[in-house]
């Protein structure tokens, strides 16, 4: 479980870094685009270059959040199994708690016989 929430920390932390380096860029490209822009071609390259930057920007955002709820059920079915695992090994120690009693009550139910034959 807290490999899951290492890999999801991961996650994050590749996530804000790809983030701040797409704002950056975007960031950039602003104040680029701010500057008396001299020639239309120039003006049209990084206007499209800053929508890719933003669709990136987007993209990267759609995957972290997939990944992100693909960890959180990761988490989840670990906790789940490991509910079960204690759930699992609780049975088998009243199990074997019973057939100890059984035992018992056989053993005490032979000798029983046994001295009633005796009598």
């Amino acid at each position: 479980m807290r490999e899951l929430q290492e890999k999801m920390k991961r996650a994050k932390d590749e996530q804000a870094a790809a983030i701040r380096l797409a704002d950056e860029r975007v960031m950039h490209m602003q104040e680029e685009l701010e500057k008396p822009v001299t020639a239309s071609i120039e003006f049209k390259a990084l206007k499209t270059e800053l929508e890719r930057v933003k669709e990136e920007q987007q993209k990267s955002l759609r995957l972290f959040e997939e990944r992100d709820a693909k960890l959180q059920q990761s988490i989840e079915a670990e906790r789940a199994n490991m509910v079960v695992s204690a759930q699992w090994e609780e049975l088998k120690t009243e199990l074997d708690r019973v057939k100890g009693e059984q035992a018992t009550i056989l053993a005490r139910a032979q000798v029983r016989e046994i001295e009633l034959k005796q009598a």
